[in-house]
């Protein structure tokens, strides 16, 4: 993953697939909310998420997230930046 032109990077996630479950003793399934954004500010020099938001629902985090999408689009757009892949 690479920023591109300032952009935030946006990543979806699973609460088991980050082995999330393992490391917290207490709440081994995040109270339900498992699906989750992760956002990454600078990934090149910090690895660790800015901020993160979970889910209880992957349909409702596949929405925020396809959202989130489509205001970077019309961001690049607005620049005139033309963008593919992984944002």
């Amino acid at each position: 993953m690479s920023r591109l032109l300032g952009l935030p990077i946006y990543k979806k996630v699973n609460w088991y697939e980050e082995d999330l479950h393992d490391f917290y003793d207490a709440d081994k399934d995040n109270n339900g909310y498992i699906h989750g954004i992760y956002l990454y500010e600078d990934i090149e020099f910090n690895p660790f998420p800015e901020s993160l938001e979970w889910f209880k629902t992957e349909k409702e985090r596949d929405s925020v997230f396809d959202n989130i999408l489509r205001i970077q689009s019309r961001l690049c757009c607005f620049n005139g930046i033309l963008t593919g892949g992984e944002i």
